[in-house]
Parts: C-alpha cells; structure tokens; sequence
C-alpha cells in the first residue's frame, strides 16, 4: 500500500508551531504525539517499568474482552492498530479471534516502534500485514487506501487504539467525533474501535509517580531536542493538574536561550514554560458521555483497576 510518509522536516515544522503558539500563551496543544519519534526502547522501558500499571493491566483487559470480539468480528475482517507499541496486544487480539482477521495495518508516527512492533509479530501466519509510517491526520489517506487494495474493499473493520493513546488528545471528544465520520466515510460495511484508557485514580500521587521516571522524561524531551533546546536549559516538571483532571509534564527554562535554523528561529527567555505532554485521567461516566456525544455505540466494557476497555461500533 502507498504510505504516508511523515518526513523529519514535517515533524520539525509542526513541533515548532507548537512551540511558537505555546510561548504566545496558546496550550490547546502539546508534543506528546511527538515523543516516540526514534524512541521505541525508550518507549519500551516505560511502559514495562514495575512501576508503570497500564500495559499489564491492558493485557488482562484484552483477555476479558476477547469473548466479546469473537462474537463481533466476522470472517475476512481488517484490524488498523493506531500505535501498535510492541506489537503484543494486537497478536493476542489476532490469534483470539482465529481465523476471522484477513489482514492488518500498523500505523505509526515512529518507524523505529513500526519496527519494534513488525519484530513482534513476525511469526503472524495467513495474516497479510503492512505497515503504515503517519499520524492520524492523514487517516483518511491511508484507510482510503487499505480498502482499495484489500482483497475485499468492504470488509469489517476494527481499530484499536489502546496503551491509553486516546487521552494524550486534548479534545477527546472532537478527535472521536472526526475519527467516526472518517471511518463511516471510508468503509460502509461495520466498523469497530476498542479502547484501553486509564481512568482517574484517588491517590493521584501514585499516577504522578508512574510518569517520574528517567526513561519518561527523555521520551518527553525528545520534541525539544528535533528543535536544538539543550536538556541543561531548563528543569522538567510533572504534576496532576486536579482541575483538568490529567498528567501534566512541562519543560521550564531556567536561562535564556535561542534555536534556529532553516525552518524556525525562536528565542527562550527564563521562566518560559513548555507543555511537553498531558495525559487525562477522566472518570468512566466522563468518558462514556464523551463516547456518546460522539456518535459512537458502546458495545462492551470491561473493567481492571482504574483502566476500562471498550468496544465501540460505528452509528
């Protein structure tokens, strides 16, 4: 399939804007999506830290949902794994649904994770695979063409969107809402999105303790150094913003510095406060009236401690 190549100069730019409208007082955006560009063992060690629930927890979730999948999912059905990670939940998902998956799409803003993940799975059999190097807002593109050379244009579909991907987005809500009308536009016949999220936890100490790690503070940084910012030009800070209700990681410079080149010049002055990552922790009736308002069917929900997932079917 043609893919959609997300160049470092691309990235570059964009992460730029951002900073640009951050230092103006604009946070409607932040450069978690940015972060595992050439991160994947980074990534990786995160994710598998002791202190780290989500990925264990997700695990177990994918096993109880797997009775509802298989009721779900039809023969000759297509998996599009947004952010695949390392690969491991979608051949659980894969070889739980048996014989019903006739091909699969990673998709990914990373080709090192892309690769982390094809590693994973390469003992996958009667499954064609590709592997789609983009972020989400080329979907339309890349699910245009995953149906035109499939074998069959109007298979069923299920999208999985799990490691708690979908509350890096500051509007969860809009992003669900665009992401149904792309998927409905893209393909008539049923479509299906399961979700992991982690929800909001008492002890928010706990949550800030899973994201104060080494490991997370150079996948977070990593926007700033595409830029040129040096690590030793500021502090990183990470809170629970209890008002918005999310995980909050902020780069704070502590001198005065510039970074320039062909494509940006932007100076930093002390006290200057980057928004290096958010990650909400919402209530499951927050979510479900998010889900709601979207356009989206809840099918199923299982639960584990303080992380849902839900299957989620198209109107």
């Amino acid at each position: 399939m043609n893919l959609i190549q997300t160049t470092q100069n691309n990235i570059i730019v964009q992460v730029a804007d951002i900073v640009k409208r951050q230092l103006n007082g604009d946070y409607s955006d932040s450069l978690t999506r940015f972060s595992y560009i050439n991160g994947a063992e980074d990534f990786m060690k995160f994710t598998h830290a002791e202190n780290y629930f989500g990925y264990s927890r997700e695990i177990i979730l994918v096993d109880k949902m797997m009775p509802n999948l298989v009721n779900k999912i039809h023969n000759y059905s297509q998996i599009i794994d947004l952010g695949p990670g390392d690969g491991c939940k979608a051949i659980k998902i894969i070889d739980g649904i048996n014989g019903k998956v006739s091909s699969y799409i990673g998709l990914d803003m990373s080709l090192t994770m892309l690769n982390s993940a094809e590693k994973s799975q390469n003992n996958i059999r009667d499954v064609d695979r590709y592997y789609a190097l983009g972020d989400f807002n080329h979907m339309q593109e890349i699910l245009e063409s995953s149906s035109t050379e499939s074998n069959n244009m109007y298979q069923d579909r299920l999208f999985l969107l799990l490691g708690n991907t979908l509350t890096n987005e500051i509007n969860i809500g809009c992003f669900l809402e665009n992401f149904r009308e792309i998927v409905n536009l893209t393909n008539k016949n049923r479509n299906y999105l399961l979700l992991g999220i982690e929800l909001l936890s008492v002890d928010t100490e706990t949550i800030v303790r899973e994201y104060s790690t080494l490991d997370n503070y150079i996948l977070t940084f990593r926007p700033l150094e595409f830029l040129g910012v040096d690590r030793q030009d500021g502090i990183i800070n990470i809170l629970f913003n209890k008002t918005l209700r999310r995980v909050e990681e902020e780069f704070i410079f502590t001198k005065n510095s510039r970074v320039t080149s062909d494509l940006y010049d932007i100076g930093f002055t002390e006290g200057d406060r980057i928004l290096l990552s958010v990650t909400y922790k919402p209530y499951l009736n927050e979510v479900t009236s998010l889900i709601d308002g979207s356009g989206w069917n809840i099918d199923s929900v299982e639960l584990e401690e303080n992380q849902a997932m839900m299957l989620l079917s198209s109107r």
